[in-house]
């Protein structure tokens, strides 16, 4: 009993906090298909390990969420049905992922103790600095440094929390470090979140007005998607309403350069692809499980070098909610879009402070932006979104005080230990 107590104070005192700096920067490479076996290891060893102390902590938290009890359940029993479908090595690689992905969500738990979370985000926050100078700017590809800092979302959007230093800080690194400013998705994020961390803080968004919007945040993407399918309005299409525009660059698993249009459309095909496939193989109510994926014409070269005996078949998705719904169908969409509605809608009916209601912002454009990005996968800004929700279903966060919550944020980016 003595040494289950130790290895648990052990994995939250020194392995978790560490880990997240190694996945902060693992995250750089392309859905981890950079990563050598001893990467990849280490990777599903810090995942498992989050996994594992979150599932130890869950009865004794203070969550209590109904949604991602069913979420948790239903993810199981995807879980279950994809162990017959796995056959080859790159099969059982990608369910392994897959399932760490989903079962991440186990966080949560751990993450609405404000102890836990605060030993997490602040060895991060301590160590970073060194880390990223002497360790990530001499070998990292540009954009890597980019999802390196991803954990500094948190301080954009309670930035009002913070001393005014920490708040330069914070911005500079920001403006000038945060992956290039020729990424779209990442100058969308970088900018939202600051306006979230300086606007919503303010005597003028009440809990009625902060609702209001979360919930345009929320029907935009619906809204969007609807008029896509019908053939009304592709918003994904920029070029058809905007013309040519600059080039921003990306890079490929190996880190070489490479350049495309700003507004390219890089998205109208995968939802294309994906949702016949879905129906095609009559996967669309239960999903695919997370042993499988989807038939894909666009990506075939990649596939056939990668992916054995599924040779049409791409894992992969760079949308969020499209990865969710690929593995668990529309029953599991339902439900993971009702648990976030849930955890949204009630911290802002329930809190004490005034930062729940930036982050509940924050949550809903998380959602929102997941139907173009936010890839589902064992990434640092899953991990990061789930550090939103255990916050935003925490008893012990909602029943602060603006003085006490800013207390605790201080705390986090304190340089002291």
């Amino acid at each position: 009993m003595k040494q289950a107590k130790g290895l648990h104070k052990w994995l939250l005192g020194h392995f978790l906090p560490i880990s997240l700096l190694i996945i902060s920067y693992l995250s750089g490479w392309p859905f981890f298909e950079g990563l050598h076996f001893s990467e990849f290891t280490l990777v599903v060893l810090s995942f498992s390990a989050l996994i594992y102390i979150s599932y130890k902590s869950k009865d004794s938290a203070p969550c209590n969420n109904t949604f991602l009890k069913v979420w948790i359940i239903y993810i199981i029993f995807q879980l279950i049905i994809g162990l017959f479908y796995i056959n080859n090595y790159y099969v059982a690689r990608m369910y392994l992922r897959n399932s760490l992905t989903l079962l991440c969500c186990y966080s949560i738990y751990l993450f609405s103790y404000p102890k836990y979370l605060f030993q997490c985000l602040h060895t991060w926050y301590k160590y970073f600095i060194p880390i990223f100078v002497i360790c990530v700017i001499p070998v990292a590809i540009p954009e890597t440094y980019f999802h390196f800092l991803i954990p500094l979302y948190i301080g954009l959007i309670l930035i009002r929390a913070l001393p005014f230093k920490h708040q330069v800080l914070i911005l500079i690194v920001a403006i000038f470090f945060m992956g290039g400013l020729l990424s779209r998705s990442n100058l969308i994020k970088i900018i939202i979140f600051s306006i979230i961390g300086y606007v919503t803080y303010s005597k003028y968004i009440t809990k009625k007005i902060a609702k209001l919007i979360c919930a345009f945040l929320i029907s935009c993407p619906l809204l969007l998607f609807i008029l896509g399918i019908s053939g009304v309005f592709n918003v994904f299409d920029m070029e058809s309403y905007m013309g040519n525009y600059d080039v921003e660059m990306s890079y490929t698993s190996e880190g070489e350069e490479r350049g495309r249009s700003m507004i390219k459309d890089t998205r109208t095909f995968v939802y294309a692809e994906l949702l016949e496939s879905t129906i095609e193989n009559d996967s669309w109510l239960l999903g695919r499980h997370p042993s499988r994926g989807y038939t894909s014409i666009k990506y075939q070269d990649e596939l056939d070098e990668n992916s054995g005996m599924f040779n049409t078949e791409r894992m992969n998705v760079e949308v969020g909610i499209l990865g969710i719904y690929l593995w668990t169908g529309i029953i599991g969409y339902l439900i993971y879009s009702a648990f976030f509605f849930n955890s949204i809608f009630s911290s802002i009916n329930r809190t004490n402070n005034h930062y729940i209601l930036s982050l509940a912002i924050a949550l809903s454009f998380i959602y929102a932006f997941s139907f173009v990005e936010f890839t589902c996968a064992p990434h640092i800004m899953y991990i990061m979104t789930f550090i939103y929700l255990g916050i935003c279903n925490s008893k012990a966060f909602l029943n602060m005080s603006n003085d006490e919550f800013k207390i605790f944020i201080k705390k986090i980016f304190s340089f002291k230990s």
